[in-house]
């Protein structure tokens, strides 16, 4: 699990990118915006296969393919899906991460947790439901260990970016029905609403990954929905690699407002 906190925040992955535009949120959560900093002298520390606990016992380090509470759903070259999830009070093995990280937290009264970072320490956060974060694993690859210290299980969506897709888009997503959450070197996550019988009309000049944060049902409709058209259920927490796709309507027909994460790959 990559949760950001101060240690394992967002940073430019090099001098010669544009500076991200930092995440925007509405609430008082610290911007995640600074790289992680190890000690001087353990620059390397990621790559240890051993972490000891104060109580003097020790644990193998994983890969975050490994840790049991790590569920990948999905992986190409361009990136890997993984659902996270854990009871209340429990603690995942430790792990590493050496790829940049989308994360969104689907718990619908947030997180509270403990991120313990192998040479940097333990630190409390919180993060809102709906919240997305940004981890900069590429360049400052972690090793560390979670804690859900809320009342309600785990559930969190990490998205790494791997190689660029072979489309990309230059400008930012101006569509109705979306509002840009997030902008990395790398990636732009937005947030696609419909309301109950709400249809618009979506083209998307990239590759992308959807995650749903309030299912229901949606009509989908080719060519501005005169082609060929389909109805699909999804639940929350459903995560899924799509090509770019032009002209095609979205009908919300559930009795609920629907809402799903956009991430870009750029």
């Amino acid at each position: 699990m990559t949760e950001p906190d101060p240690p394992t925040a967002a940073a430019a992955e090099a001098a010669d990118e544009p500076a991200p535009k930092k995440q925007k949120t509405d609430g008082d959560e610290e911007e995640a915006d600074a790289e992680l900093h190890y000690p001087e002298g353990d620059k390397e520390i990621w790559k240890s296969q051993t972490w000891a606990n104060p109580d003097g016992t020790k644990q193998d380090i994983i890969e975050v393919e490994e840790e049991p509470r790590h569920h990948i759903s999905f992986v190409n070259a361009h990136t890997k899906i993984i659902t996270i999830q854990f009871p209340s009070k429990d603690i995942t093995l430790p792990h590493r991460h050496e790829k940049d990280t989308i994360i969104i937290i689907l718990m619908k009264d947030g997180i509270d947790f403990v991120n313990d970072v192998l040479g940097v320490g333990p630190q409390k956060g919180h993060m809102k439901f709906g919240q997305v974060g940004f981890a900069p694993f590429t360049k400052s690859p972690c090793v560390h260990k979670i804690a859900n210290l809320s009342d309600e299980d785990m559930f969190c969506i990490n998205v790494e970016v791997h190689d660029t897709p072979p489309l990309v888009s230059d400008k930012e997503l101006s569509l109705t029905n979306h509002d840009l959450l997030m902008t990395q070197y790398n990636c732009r996550v937005y947030s696609f609403k419909l309301d109950t019988g709400e249809s618009t009309v979506v083209s998307y000049s990239f590759f992308y990954v959807r995650v749903i944060v309030k299912g229901g049902k949606i009509k989908i409709g080719q060519n501005k929905g005169e082609g060929l058209t389909w109805e699909e259920s999804h639940e929350v927490g459903e995560s899924l690699w799509k090509e770019p796709c032009e002209n095609v309507a979205v009908t919300n027909t559930g009795s609920e407002p629907y809402e799903a994460y956009i991430c870009e790959f750029r």
